[in-house]
């Protein structure tokens, strides 16, 4: 969690201030040839991922070069507008608070170029680009970039302009994604409803994407020594076009050089009929992505008006320090110092953008940590401190964000959780529902009701929720577990022995999964078995011989304490 919030801090803060200096053209540049407005974007390339595998060779690479052509005087952007995110920078929470830089730092004719490079996978037909912590078959539950929202966020909504400000700011969105077909998604009709996704007609948004359905997109040293296919030939088509009579270079002259530079390359060809690479472009072709120019134009510094407030940028330390130590909502931490001393100043933006991401990721690091059924759960007063993180963070978007919502949703999950933990299960499964109603996809809430109509002994409304956890989640051993604890009440050992142990495959050996094997076994009077399966338990977790100790996982058990006493009677 702390390099997270370390590299935004350096990627958002950082790369992304210009203070104390403004850019403009080149004074006695005879051309006037270039964006009209003010030219932003958003690069990310991701090729090492916390937990997804397997991890890709060359995306950070991609990343990185297109980034330099788009900061060289080619590329018309000034150092200040332009984020770039790669590997573990690249969370879904930096991610998302760059594109909110975007949307808030745009402004009619100004252009926005957005380029992820990465994987890309589709779960339950929703095509997602994953973000560093994405976790395999929990795309829902966060670390994600559902391609729905991502439509919702560049075109607009009723309630929100979009980055493209309802058609005001020119938006080109490139992706190299779809690099790997072993993910779980990982067939041709799964890289097709990602393709189809993203070739969907975002209204006034253009798009680049490095292959067509059915297709996979490749990366190998033998392209400028390490890169994708079409990343290395779309900074190829760039550098080499030869433009309009405007001096333009369009999306429709880079789109072909990419497609016949792809599509013909020698080892494209011999991957045969069916294995190839066709790269897509979709929206106004008129779009410029760059200019040829004799005399080109370069941005030049030059001395701002005035010099940076000092007590501001003082204060700015301090909120650096508070993010770097992940002092997020206490006193004299992040919040207090944004709130006191920054908003409303000259960095009051990345602040913000800052924050949220660091807000947001200690709320996606909690869920983790929950759906995976660790001995490391979130107490019920961490569970509050989470839900008041994404409360700050809904604030700081504000209520007209598409993430509002979702942080609404997770903001009732903890708060459902803490009850649960409180034994206050009546108002677990009321904040638990509302935040299904809000965010019905994902797998986390499901789970969670689930156990707390299990410790309410409402055994069918705790089976029922358990089995949608386990289909939102196919590899979310914690539901199957959930799933073998209400087989065990239903006095059905057998079923339950079978489900423990499907959830220990995909878990691995967890004092949970193996105190509650242990239990069923004594049930089926396999009493020397129990015994060897809870001493391996107590190994893992010496705490077991406590008499007041039991499990996270298994505190919603309703005589879980009983039973756990008859296997210390066993073992002694």
């Amino acid at each position: 969690m702390r390099r997270f919030i370390a590299a935004a801090l350096t990627l958002v803060m950082a790369v992304g201030s210009a203070s104390g200096q403004t850019f403009k053209k080149n004074a006695g540049t005879a051309s006037s040839r270039g964006p009209r407005g003010t030219r932003r974007a958003v690069v990310v390339g991701i090729s090492r991922y916390e937990s997804i595998r397997p991890e890709l060779k060359y995306a950070d690479q991609d990343a990185r070069a297109l980034a330099n052509f788009l900061l060289s005087p080619a590329g018309h952007i000034a150092p200040g507008n332009l984020r770039l995110l790669v590997n573990d920078s690249a969370t879904a929470g930096n991610i998302y608070s760059a594109f909110d830089w975007l949307e808030a730092s745009s402004q009619r004719g100004d252009e926005a170029i957005v380029y992820f490079a990465g994987h890309g996978d589709v779960q339950r037909g929703t095509g997602f680009l994953l973000a560093y912590n994405a976790h395999a078959g929990r795309y829902f539950d966060g670390g994600t970039l559902r391609l729905e929202d991502l439509e919702r966020l560049f075109v607009g909504t009723e309630e929100d302009t979009g980055i493209s400000h309802k058609g005001q700011v020119s938006v080109l969105l490139i992706t190299d994604a779809c690099r790997s077909g072993n993910l779980l998604g990982g067939t041709p009709e799964a890289w097709q409803t990602t393709t189809a996704a993203l070739m969907h007609d975002w209204g006034h948004v253009a798009k680049l994407v490095s292959s067509g359905p059915n297709e996979l997109s490749h990366e190998g040293p033998q392209w400028g020594h390490g890169h994708g296919i079409f990343t290395y030939f779309l900074i190829a088509a760039l550098s080499r076009a030869k433009g309009n009579a405007r001096g333009e270079v369009t999306l429709e002259e880079v789109g072909r050089f990419v497609q016949d530079s792809v599509a013909g390359d020698p080892l494209i060809v011999a991957l045969g009929p069916g294995n190839g690479q066709f790269p897509v472009r979709n929206g106004d072709p008129r779009f410029p992505i760059t200019w040829v120019d004799n005399s080109p134009q370069r941005l030049a510094v030059v001395s701002a008006n005035s010099a940076p407030d000092p007590v501001v940028q003082a204060s700015l330390a301090t909120f650096e320090r508070a993010l770097a130590a992940q002092r997020l909502l206490d006193s004299a931490g992040a919040w207090d110092v944004y709130q006191r001393e920054l908003a409303g100043t000259s960095e009051a933006t990345d602040a913000r953008f800052a924050l949220v991401a660091a807000l947001e990721e200690r709320a996606n690091a909690a869920i983790a940590e929950y759906l995976s059924g660790s001995t490391t759960q979130s107490s019920a007063a961490e569970s509050r401190r989470a839900a008041i993180a994404l409360d700050r963070a809904a604030q700081l978007v504000g209520e007209k964000s598409i993430r509002s919502r979702k942080f609404l949703a997770r903001q009732l999950f903890f708060e459902g959780y803490g009850d649960a933990q409180n034994r206050d299960y009546q108002s677990a499964l009321q904040a638990l529902g509302q935040s299904i109603n809000l965010e019905p996809e994902p797998a986390y809430a499901y789970n969670a009701r689930g156990f707390a109509f299990l410790a309410a002994l409402q055994l069918d409304s705790a089976w029922a929720n358990l089995t949608a956890a386990r289909q939102r989640a196919p590899r979310l051993g914690y539901a199957l577990l959930g799933m073998g604890l209400v087989a065990l009440q239903n006095g059905d050992a057998p079923r339950a022995l079978a489900l423990i142990d499907s959830a220990a495959a995909l878990q691995g050996p967890q004092v949970a999964l193996q105190v509650a094997r242990a239990i069923t076994l004594l049930d089926l009077n396999r009493r020397a078995d129990a015994a060897t399966v809870f001493r391996t338990a107590t190994t893992l977790q010496p705490d077991l011989q406590r008499a007041d100790y039991v499990p996270e996982a298994l505190r919603e058990m309703p005589d879980a304490v009983a039973r756990l006493e008859r296997l210390r009677a066993l073992t002694r």
